[in-house]
């Protein structure tokens, strides 16, 4: 075999193998997965973020676990949040009470409040779903109806308040059109010996008609 064959054979190979590793390196840019870390400095403490990025062709995703970092140099395991926004540390909050560390975050659709106990290391993860609220006596008992399961729906913890979260969900009622959609407020309270969840308030609900012709269209 001629040498420039050689040569061009050679070239071609090498091109090959250079334009295969930078398809790999861009698919995992584009894709994931990528790990990284952060620290994040918010209402007087610090937190250490492992943060996973992950992606589809609909959708990205980033995986954080959450980890306390205590003055006395010990680290303290929070939990992990699911977010859909590259910025999700500039909308962190970190609350105390008695012996609670309180940390809400987000889990894709639906708010998620991560509980740890200062004393015991007994640890909450409890993520506020309006599928949920068809279980919950005091919503039951106002409310004659069922959240669509069709309908994913969101939450969001407005704000902490001592042991209150202040809650808003958006959800959906019915399994055929016509739809009803609504918003609504309602206040749960931690339970400082356990760390469990309750209902303490339905505050208000509101019927979105505007919103329920996009979340139509959105979900048929």
């Amino acid at each position: 075999m001629k040498k420039w064959v050689k040569r061009i054979i050679l070239i071609a190979l090498i091109t090959i193998v250079v334009l295969f590793i930078v398809g790999v390196i861009l698919f995992k840019q584009a894709f994931g997965p990528m790990e990284s870390t952060r620290t994040v400095k918010v209402d007087g403490y610090e937190l250490l973020c492992k943060q996973t990025y992950n992606a589809d062709m609909a959708a990205e995703f980033y995986d954080v676990n959450f980890t306390l970092k205590s003055k006395d140099g010990r680290n303290l395991e929070l939990g992990n949040g699911t977010f859909s926004n590259e910025d999700w540390f500039k909308n962190i909050h970190f609350y105390k009470y008695t012996n609670w560390y309180i940390l809400p975050v987000f889990d894709n659709n639906y708010s998620k409040v991560l509980l740890t106990n200062t004393v015991t290391g007994v640890k909450k993860d409890t993520i506020l779903s309006p599928l949920e609220l068809r279980y919950d006596t005091l919503w039951k008992t106002l409310h004659n109806e069922i959240p669509s399961w069709l309908y994913y729906g969101t939450s969001n913890i407005d704000t902490v308040i001592a042991n209150t979260l202040i809650v808003t969900y958006e959800y959906r009622i019915g399994e055929n059109p016509p739809f009803k959609f609504y918003k609504e407020i309602i206040e749960h309270s931690i339970d400082t010996t356990y760390g469990n969840l309750s209902t303490k308030k339905i505050c208000t609900r509101k019927e979105t008609k505007t919103e329920a012709k996009m979340g139509l269209a959105a979900k048929l």
